[in-house]
């Protein structure tokens, strides 16, 4: 997840690992639900799922495999539950045997650990600076996680084509047989935050390690879990299938950003536009999966929650400009009492807090209402505005909601602050956060100026919301049915549930070439961005082969 756009961007303090990834109590599904402000009343009438004799929920998918409905009142169910998809192609037993020869784990591992111990950073420098061919020292050891790609996976680089982007990202294409089929994309990136120098002696091992610890059954480093066991992971996958003998029917690709957590601008997004431009795919994928939101436990309900959005972003920056004067006669405010006023009136006039029905949001809660053991009710939660001044210069950062915009935001910030800018005398200045456009309120007697603008060019609008439950799209269906495929034997009546990002991905450079955008993180690691980071031994396998039935899957007839 990019790091600008992270809530936990800031190394705060050494976190302990958690081997044991099915927590309770306190945990970021219901921070999410509550940060939501989900003024809902969840009863009964919401059909929460019926209990037997001792008070348990029944087993609800046993109703999905065999209905359309639910209990007796025969009502649509609110999160219906597709069965698990098993792939049609008769690989399992080969698979196995690949899976089962001697070595082949510590094998799988080693070369995770490798790519971890490759310091691929990016810094905040580095944003949207086009790439300097030759010797780049910052990049070097890009190229040296390319040359480790070449090495770990030789099937792959022997039988699909591969293409370097604008230096330092990579786009491999594995053919498939039919040119008429709707291609898939898997997603990650190779760039990974820094470590900050005064956290170092926070880890519990050195932060680029990559060491394996199985006693606790963890990869340490950073970048375990964002995302090079993603990257590894659904490569793991392909030369699994390859050393198999499988042949995809759709076209795949891998598309690898080498500066996602700085925005992606030289690397994602080069990438949509090359297959935009020179491969003719505007529109015509079938699927497309990034790193995203993963496996939550929500009051003893085990989720399996897939972003379906994203929700926009801005930093806004205010600044006060007043004239200047002697100190000994000081204005009835100065340029800081002034921005208290303007911040003070933002605080005054929060966005209002709603859920609509084309927020992802509220069908995470449906799901969670209708497969809960008792019916819940939730209270909205707080609006909060953080701001960082220096001088009179006041950022604010926005997460636009998806039913939002840019200019919504634009025009919420201009009603307030303007009257307050007039009432004391100022000048109004806004740039407009789409075409930075300037309008402006002015007069010759103003005691001088509130100019707003977006703090580095323009907005990231809210993402387009793709198909989840009861869509009918084969995308989702093919997606919910590979994760229950391989999930459900560890997660006892899995719900897999539509959910939303609060941060933002490389998936922002993708939208034109589908609507069916999905972010989902199968591999169970911990601590992204912070002290720590890890991703659990036994989620990376699985992750491997959540990849390999999605490839399947999506190619069966």
């Amino acid at each position: 997840m990019s790091s600008k756009q992270s809530a936990s961007k800031i190394e705060m303090g050494q976190e302990q690992p958690q081997p044991t990834m099915k927590q309770s109590g306190s945990h970021p599904l219901s921070r999410l639900l509550l940060a939501a402000g989900a003024a809902l009343v969840l009863v009964a009438g919401l059909h929460s799922c019926s209990h037997n004799s001792r008070g348990h929920p029944e087993q609800h998918r046993s109703h999905s495999k065999t209905s359309n409905y639910v209990h007796s009142d025969r009502l649509q169910p609110m999160c219906p539950q597709l069965p698990a998809l098993t792939p049609s192609d008769r690989l399992q037993p080969l698979l196995d045997s690949i899976e089962q020869t001697p070595g082949y784990t510590d094998a799988v591992l080693e070369r995770l650990s490798n790519a971890v111990k490759i310091q691929t950073v990016s810094y905040d420098n580095m944003t949207n600076v086009p790439p300097t061919p030759g010797n780049d020292p910052a990049h070097a050891p890009f190229l040296a996680f390319h040359a480790h790609l070449r090495t770990a996976f030789p099937l792959v680089h022997a039988r699909m084509d591969l293409r370097v982007i604008n230096e330092y990202s990579l786009l491999y294409t594995w053919k498939g047989s039919d040119e008429a089929a709707a291609p898939m994309v898997l997603m990650a990136h190779i760039d990974v935050v820094p470590v900050l120098p005064e956290t170092v002696n926070q880890w519990t091992h050195e932060p680029f390690s990559g060491l394996i610890d199985k006693k606790n059954g963890l990869v340490w480093g950073r970048g375990s879990s964002d995302t090079k066991s993603t990257l590894l992971g659904t490569l793991e996958a392909a030369e699994r299938l390859l050393g198999a003998g499988f042949t995809p029917k759709s076209d795949v690709y891998f598309a690898f950003g080498h500066d996602e957590e700085i925005s992606g601008y030289q690397g994602a997004r080069k990438i949509a536009e090359y297959m935009v431009k020179e491969l003719g795919l505007t529109g015509k994928i079938g699927l497309l999966i990034d790193e995203g939101t993963s496996f939550d436990e929500f009051e003893g309900v085990p989720m399996a929650n897939v972003a379906v959005a994203e929700k926009g972003y801005v930093d806004v920056s205010m600044t006060v400009e007043t004239k200047g004067g002697h100190s000994s006669v000081p204005p009835k405010h100065t340029g800081i009492g002034l921005t208290a006023l303007l911040v003070s009136a933002l605080e005054a006039h929060p966005y209002p807090v709603s859920i609509p029905d084309s927020n992802p949001i509220l069908g995470l809660v449906h799901c969670y209402a209708e497969h809960s053991p008792e019916p819940k009710k939730f209270s909205n939660g707080p609006s909060t505005i953080f701001q960082k001044a220096e001088k009179v210069t006041t950022v604010i950062n926005h997460r636009i909601a998806v039913d939002s915009s840019l200019a919504e935001v634009q025009a919420h910030l201009a009603s307030i602050l303007k009257p307050v800018a007039i009432k004391n005398g100022l000048d109004f200045v806004i740039h407009d956060f789409i075409s930075e456009n300037v309008g402006m309120l002015l007069s010759p007697d103003s005691l001088g100026t509130v100019t707003v603008r977006t703090n580095s060019g323009v907005g990231l609008e809210p993402s387009p919301m793709s198909p989840s439950i009861g869509s009918g799209e084969r995308s989702w269906n093919v997606l919910e049915g590979s994760i229950r495929h391989v999930y459900e034997a560890a997660y006892d009546n899995l719900i897999v549930t539509p959910s939303m990002m609060t941060g933002n991905t490389d998936t922002r450079h993708y939208w034109n070439l589908t609507k069916n955008i999905y972010r989902f993180g199968p591999g169970r690691g911990a601590n992204v961005h912070t002290v720590n980071e890890y991703v659990s031994i036994d989620g990376y396998l699985d992750a491997i082969k959540f990849y390999e039935a999605l490839i399947r899957n999506w190619n069966s007839e």
